[in-house]
């Protein structure tokens, strides 16, 4: 399918904010949003096994549940919309300043208000940050790419919360209005998918991020450089994958 077109001016709208690491500017990587520490590790009792137990079923009914995407053979198309992701430091006030006197310039952007929305929920506002993404979701061109970053950005808003299955398919939404295969598509479902515990189906997308661009997922060295900001959860599920991806 042809993708559709990108317009130039999108990245005009973008609230300019520094990316977390300086490797992620020289890559153009997509530097994720900030996720929940991992839970210490404990002695595992028999209380934690039932516990674990539910967890995989839950998991397993989720998967069974969500429609599980199919990878293609290549992802090469840009996409301006989910290219490099903002690092918004939720405690300083200017970010926040800044994003509402852009609403108040244009009420109908969906991106600032995505933005801020993502604020919100790094803040633990979330239901001001809902507020934010149902606005952006009813504003705007709803195929063009403004929209498309606010399903993407919310996409990261509910990976943060644990709502793994719902940020894939925002993220399957923002893939779909693109409407051809974006280059940050197989790493980002990767994550998603190994994350609600479709492992083989992760790996098969990981594999199509590894050749694709192999500068960021070829190598373990590669996928150290371009996780090398992100928190410890993260970077363990995007190691896990390449180790998954390596196994002979």
């Amino acid at each position: 399918m042809k993708p559709r077109a990108q317009g130039s001016s999108f990245q005009g709208t973008l609230h300019s904010v520094a990316c977390r690491t300086d490797a992620a500017k020289k890559q153009g990587t997509i530097d994720v949003f900030n996720l929940r520490l991992p839970a210490r590790a404990g002695t595992v009792t028999g209380w934690h096994r039932l516990v674990v137990a539910a967890l995989l079923v839950s998991w397993a009914s989720t998967a069974a549940a969500l429609e599980i995407p199919v990878p293609a053979e290549r992802y090469a198309d840009p996409d301006p919309a989910g290219s490099v992701y903002p690092d918004l430091d939720h405690t300083d006030e200017a970010i926040e300043a800044s994003l509402n006197s852009a609403i108040r310039r244009n009420r109908d952007n969906p991106v600032p208000l995505a933005q801020r929305g993502l604020l919100h929920f790094l803040q633990g506002a979330r239901s001001r940050g809902q507020r934010d993404y149902d606005r952006a979701f009813s504003v705007g061109d709803a195929e063009g790419p403004e929209r498309r970053y606010a399903h993407w950005s919310y996409g990261w808003a509910l990976y943060g919360t644990g709502d793994h299955a719902g940020a894939l398919a925002q993220w399957m939404t923002a893939h779909r209005l693109h409407g051809g295969d974006p280059q940050w598509v197989p790493a980002t479902y990767a994550l998603a998918l190994w994350s609600i515990g479709a492992r083989d189906v992760a790996v098969d997308f990981f594999d199509r991020a590894a050749r694709g661009q192999p500068e960021l997922w070829g190598s373990a060295a590669a996928v150290d450089a371009t996780t090398a900001g992100w928190r410890p959860n993260e970077r363990l599920v995007m190691q896990s994958l390449y180790n998954a991806w390596t196994a002979p």
